[in-house]
């Protein structure tokens, strides 16, 4: 339940296979995506670790987890909401997983957060798994909340899961993902169980064909509302006597309840999130030799609490704020969870969420009051109109144009040209608009009306599809920069030069085979020095034989786990295809050939 101190839920452990399964394949949406963190997630699907540690090139869990993934996870988020990450090689292999997502108004968002991923048993049985979550794709320590629901493939339909099965198939008409019809065929045919408190839940997608944001026709006696974002007019739905008989209790951020009239607030019981815990991380000194930043840990769970006349609760919980927009006018995702269990109920939660403490303890909500009953106004620039429009222009691929050659004097090197037709957006003087290809490095460029941009001296691997935009207000000096896939044609052979300036000698090539072997479970990176080895003669026997048991962990692959065999020799041929294999010995390739023969019989 929502006990701050003893359910606290991990990202990485709810995306973790079970014992005895393995992640077939996946489907996620989210509002917001960090790159980076999307790097971590096949981490937790395959290794089942958590999504905090750093991520680099020199991770070998990631490195061979994105091999893995890459055509098994698919990620739908709103365009523009990608964030900007540090220049990192290993993003290219999970570009293809990202589907970016344009709502037709400028006011409206791509919002949903959901997981749904199949697992298969070492006995072939299939389980789905389902996350609901406030929480965005995002490296980040806001409070959320999460729900999960499991079962197996079974043999009949269940009407329960058309809902989830009807919003997975709008999605793969948008941009379709691997075995889609098998996917949704099959989860169609899913238990679903839930767990105690609750007896009883239904999905809800929001925001496409007849679906609809079901809170708008609830009926509650009383109702808690959780939420970080609010506005005036879903406010005063809830309030009117329509929707709540009774009472209403409003837990939010201190700085959305300082929005809103006090004729409005004074309607509901209200508390905030407490500021000793948005400001904690500042209150504890981190040693001078610590690498972390104090982050700010702001309320960002969105959950709905009713009682009913039949002395059910039904809780709400998912992406939706209690704001008009989630209420209709973006995608959105939900899920309903009905209780009869007094521990589900309003009055538990209330004593969680307003706990008796002890002189000078840490409430988590505080009762909220402020003087003054005008609200205060945000100066912050509204950017959705600018960003929208230019989203839009960009989506005509007449508009944007952009190729990649190899630069004349250098061979290995090469240019990106970008040419822009004419749009009003690019000269309004309020706005300075620059642009730059991932991984260019340098200062982004400006956009005039009606021209042309060049951007030189990128290698191989450091070619990406995406754009770094960045739209700046002058009036004020606010900006928003966020990156976008584009239109381009890059090089053959991209990803194989990335993958080459990772394993780029022969101890990375032998560290590599072992790490996939499951020889060393316990290193997740490489050595940060370079160890001395003679390669001299018939230096990879004397690896086999002395320095690694690494012929008996391939004999013992392929009798108990020839897939290890598999990962190896796909290893093997992206460096043969990138035409740089000389890090792999002669005298290996003759002895793989071995065990090339065994995957084949396998």
């Amino acid at each position: 339940m929502l006990d701050f101190k003893r359910c606290r839920i991990d990202y990485g452990e709810q995306l973790s296979p079970p014992e005895g399964f393995e992640m077939e394949s996946a489907v996620a949406t989210t509002y917001s995506l960090d790159m980076l963190a999307l790097l971590s997630i096949p981490v937790a699907l395959f290794y089942s670790k958590n999504l905090d540690g750093k991520v680099n090139e020199k991770r070998l869990d990631i490195l061979d987890a994105i091999q893995k993934t890459s055509d098994k996870v698919k990620i739908y988020c709103q365009k523009s909401k990608i964030i900007r990450p540090d220049n990192n090689m290993l993003i290219s292999f999970v570009e293809d997983c990202v589907t970016e997502i344009l709502p037709e108004k400028a006011n409206n968002s791509f919002h949903p957060k959901i997981w749904v991923i199949r697992y298969r048993g070492k006995d072939k049985s299939i389980l789905y798994r389902v996350i609901v979550l406030s929480r965005n794709m995002i490296y980040d320590r806001c409070w959320d909340v999460a729900y999960f629901l499991e079962g197996y493939l079974g043999s009949k339909q269940n009407k329960n899961n058309q809902p989830l099965a009807d919003y997975l198939k709008y999605l793969s008409k948008i941009s379709d993902f691997k075995n889609s019809n098998l996917f949704i065929k099959d989860l169609l045919k899913v238990n679903f169980k839930t767990e105690k408190p609750f007896d009883k839940f239904s999905f809800h997608p929001i925001g496409f064909e007849e679906y609809k944001n079901p809170l708008w026709n609830e009926k509650f006696e009383d109702l808690i509302i959780i939420s970080p974002f609010l506005d005036i007019t879903t406010l005063k739905f809830f309030s009117n006597g329509n929707s709540v008989n009774r009472k209403k209790y409003l837990f939010s951020r201190k700085e959305e309840l300082d929005k809103i009239h006090l004729n409005i607030l004074n309607k509901y019981d209200v508390y905030a999130f407490s500021q000793r815990v948005v400001d904690g991380e500042d209150d504890i000194e981190l040693s001078e030799e610590s690498e972390d930043e104090t982050k700010s840990q702001n309320l960002h769970a969105k959950i709905f609490i009713g009682s009913k006349k039949d002395k059910k609760t039904r809780w709400f919980l998912g992406s939706a704020n209690c704001t008009y927009a989630a209420m209709k006018r973006n995608y959105e995702f939900l899920i309903s969870l009905d209780s009869k269990d007094k521990y589900a109920s309003i009055r538990e939660m209330l004593k969680i969420f307003l706990p008796k403490t002890e002189k000078g303890g840490i409430q988590i909500f505080e009762k909220y009051d402020r003087e003054t009953r005008e609200p205060v106004k945000s100066d912050e620039f509204d950017f959705r109109k600018i960003i929208h429009s230019l989203l839009s222009y960009l989506e005509n691929k007449e508009n944007f144009k952009a190729v990649c050659k190899p630069e004349s004097r250098q061979s290995d090197k090469y240019r990106i040209n970008i040419t822009l037709s004419y749009n009003k957006i690019f000269s309004l003087k309020e706005f300075k608009i620059t642009c730059a290809p991932y991984g260019w490095g340098r200062d982004l460029k400006p956009i005039k009306s009606e021209m042309s941009l060049s951007f030189d001296g990128f290698a191989l691997h450091n070619l990406s599809p995406f754009f770094i935009w960045n739209i700046q207000f002058k009036p004020t000096g606010e900006s928003k920069e966020f990156i976008t896939r584009m239109p381009i044609k890059l090089p053959e052979g991209r990803k194989q030069s990335i993958f080459r300036s990772i394993i780029k000698d022969k101890d990375k090539f032998f560290q590599f085979i072992q790490f996939l072997l499951g020889s060393n479970d316990d290193e997740f990176e490489f050595p940060g020095k370079k160890e001395k080895t003679n390669h001299s003669g018939g230096e990879s026997f004397e690896i086999f034989k002395h320095k690694q048991p690494l012929f008996e962990d391939l004999l013992k692959a392929s009798s108990r786990d020839p897939d290890k065999l598999k990962d190896i020799d796909k290893v093997i041929k992206q460096l043969q295809n990138s035409g740089t294999d000389d890090i792999i010995p002669e005298d290996f390739k003759t002895f793989w050939k071995v065990f090339q023969e065994a995957i084949k019989v396998g």
